[in-house]
């Protein structure tokens, strides 16, 4: 099974837990990212920047119309990797 994530960071906290779900089952697991540091995330919330042994996508980030945060190219990354 695979598993994509979509987050404005990697806390430090977030890289064991998804570690532990790719070991406990048969999973392939994903994650995409800010190329910079995200603007959902604080300015307190310590980002961990080492491997991961699951994949790490890094997008652009930019405002959508309605003001939120979004990466630009995720359906196209997203159909590559599911291949739709």
């Amino acid at each position: 099974m695979k598993v994509l994530f979509l987050f404005g960071g990697m806390p430090y906290y977030l890289s064991s837990l998804l570690l532990k779900l790719q070991e406990s089952r048969d999973t392939e697991v994903s994650v995409i990212l800010p190329a910079s540091r995200g603007s959902s995330i604080g300015k307190g919330v310590k980002l961990t920047e080492e491997e991961h042994p699951f994949k790490v996508i890094k997008l652009p980030e930019y405002k959508s119309v309605f003001g939120k945060a979004f990466f630009k190219g995720l359906f196209k990354t997203i159909k590559t990797m599911f291949q739709f």
